[in-house]
């Protein structure tokens, strides 16, 4: 078997089989203001109730039992729209107990409730903290648990830089925070989770040179 470098030849995984829908959101209530999509030809009532939900920008936790969650955000969806109008619900499923095949099975996840709190709804970040459960948003807002079931507000990290798409990682007792930024990422690091470094840029993408090939 042929060894590659990780860092300058690292492997490329490929596709063992077709894609699981192992998640489908159910009916619900849209709880959030009544909102508009940019052009101004859906409109999303408060208190309505909507068949259809999509998801976006998820992320994966295992909780104290061994068992898979995941959140991420959603919204009620209507034909014709093509937008972001009314996002900022964060959605809650989670795996049928057992081995990780069986969560791995056609709409096999349970919908659990909606979280509005901590404004987490905006492709959250998850991670324990000692025994705390947190989601951080692009917002910066944090959702806080103990269970991963019920959910207070944690108020707001104070983070500069950065504007969306948050990553959260912990490797010998510092948090890696990272952020998309523009067209790049920047990273902020805490040894606290509350006092957070000034941002750096860690990526940038080259600018290429795009020409048009002549006609011979």
């Amino acid at each position: 078997m042929k060894m590659y470098n990780s860092l300058s030849k690292p492997p490329i995984p490929k596709l063992a089989g077709k894609f699981v829908n192992i998640y489908k959101p159910q009916v619900d209530i849209y709880t959030l203001p009544t909102t508009t999509s940019q052009d101004g030809n859906i409109s999303y009532q408060q208190g309505a109730t909507y068949q259809d939900w999509r998801t976006n920008d998820h992320t994966f936790i295992k909780d104290d039992r061994n068992r898979w969650h995941c959140f991420g955000i959603t919204k009620p969806w209507l034909s014709g729209d093509n937008g972001h109008s009314a996002e900022g619900l964060c959605f809650h499923a989670v795996a049928p107990t057992g081995n990780f095949a069986q969560a791995c099975t056609f709409q096999s996840w349970q919908d659990l409730e909606k979280i509005s709190v901590g404004d987490c709804g905006w492709a959250p970040a998850a991670i324990k903290i000692g025994d705390q459960y947190s989601l951080v948003g692009s917002h910066l807002g944090q959702a806080t648990s103990e269970d991963l079931l019920e959910w207070n507000d944690g108020g707001k990290l104070n983070i500069k830089g950065g504007n969306r798409d948050p990553h959260i990682l912990f490797w010998e007792n510092t948090y890696y925070f990272l952020r998309c930024d523009g067209s790049g990422i920047n990273l902020v690091t805490s040894s606290d989770f509350v006092n957070w470094s000034d941002p750096v840029t860690i990526y940038q993408p080259q600018r290429t040179q795009s020409y048009t090939k002549k006609k011979e």
